[in-house]
């Protein structure tokens, strides 16, 4: 590499490095630590979008021929949570329910199914746990209560 744009380089990562120092110094304990879960978190959210799009490809799969898909919602950074999960299921007779999973930025999720009548949380999970038996039971569940 040239030695301008290294010596550019290395004045950017010192500058860096005293920026950083800088607040690690003057910030408390728990607010790193709640910054650091917040990142993982953050970072964990396109690997989780990724396993509940294999677990309804691989539904919808299974369903099409019941000519009924489940149809998946993301909606990033929400207000009150980190991301937002939708589902419901397509080509129903009659309107049905909407399962909804939240991600908060600790990392848990909170899915619930809501109906006409009623809403309820169906389980919580981690972000860090969750897998795809546990998605795809949401998903069938979802589906059991469209055609109960």
């Amino acid at each position: 590499m040239d030695s301008d744009l290294e010596r550019r380089i290395n004045g950017i990562l010192a500058r860096r490095e005293r920026e950083t120092a800088a607040v690690v110094g003057s910030e408390h304990q728990p607010d790193r630590d709640r910054r650091g879960a917040h990142d993982r978190v953050i970072g964990e959210l396109p690997r989780l979008a990724s396993k509940i799009g294999g677990a309804v490809a691989e539904l919808n799969d299974r369903i099409a021929e019941g000519a009924i898909r489940i149809k998946f919602e993301i909606a990033d950074h929400t207000p009150s949570a980190e991301a937002l999960y939708t589902f419901s299921v397509m080509g129903r007779d009659r309107e049905g329910p909407v399962l909804t999973m939240s991600v908060d930025y600790t990392g848990k999720i909170r899915s619930i199914m809501r109906g006409a009548e009623a809403r309820s949380l169906v389980e919580a999970d981690d972000i860090f746990a969750i897998d795809r038996f546990h998605l795809m039971n949401l998903l069938v569940a979802l589906l059991e209560e469209q055609y109960r």
